[in-house]
């Protein structure tokens, strides 16, 4: 069963410390944008938008595999050097109206999973008038849920920032899940980045 909640992909970065475009580069077999975009599809999430930047043509192919599934969507962010506030504003922009929430997640973190997406629904399912925030040991990570409330302090945001500055300010709304070692939020910055998880099979 689909949730109220979307999710949001952020796939507009520059890749600068990589020197290439990061999401378009192989890990185990696949670009690194489809693991994330496949594991977003393989979760309960109503829609799943992709917000692509300066490589919409390479993106497009990249994620050619699971372009017929109907929930779906990539758009363009025309400014990506303006930062990540910059491509979440057009996404939260394509959400449909009754939403109750929209999930943020990073499109270059690609050992998440639908299960790890599914256990944040299901806690803003519990709390949808609050911030989830995953958590592995104390530490904040993403993907965040944020609920419709907070859409316009999202539309406030400027620079390079995402949903932090919201999750900092809020506090009270903030709700912890703790993931533990279910999930390995690890990320790609840098040529080292992808070739050590690339030989990481833990």
């Amino acid at each position: 069963m689909k949730s109220q909640v979307e999710g949001v992909i952020l796939a507009a970065g520059l890749s600068s410390r990589m020197g290439v475009p990061k999401l378009l580069l192989e890990f185990r077999g696949s670009p690194v944008v489809l693991w994330v975009v496949r594991a977003a599809l393989a979760s309960c999430l109503r829609s799943v938008i992709v917000v692509a930047g300066l490589c919409e043509k390479e993106l497009r192919a990249a994620l050619e595999p699971v372009a017929q599934d109907p929930r779906l969507k990539v758009t363009v962010n025309p400014v990506p050097q303006a930062g990540m506030a910059s491509s979440l504003k057009v996404g939260l922009g394509c959400l449909e109206k009754h939403s109750m929430g929209a999930m943020i997640l990073l499109a270059d973190q690609p050992l998440i999973t639908g299960e790890i997406i599914d256990g944040l629904i299901h806690a803003f399912g519990r709390e949808s008038e609050k911030i989830i925030v995953p958590t592995i040991r104390g530490r904040k990570t993403t993907p965040v849920v944020f609920p419709r409330a907070a859409f316009p302090q999202l539309m406030d945001i400027k620079g390079d920032v995402g949903g932090r500055d919201v999750v900092n300010a809020n506090p009270n709304l903030v709700v912890r899940i703790e993931m533990g070692s279910r999930y390995d939020d690890r990320d790609l910055d840098t040529p080292a980045d992808l070739a050590v998880l690339a030989t990481d099979e833990s």
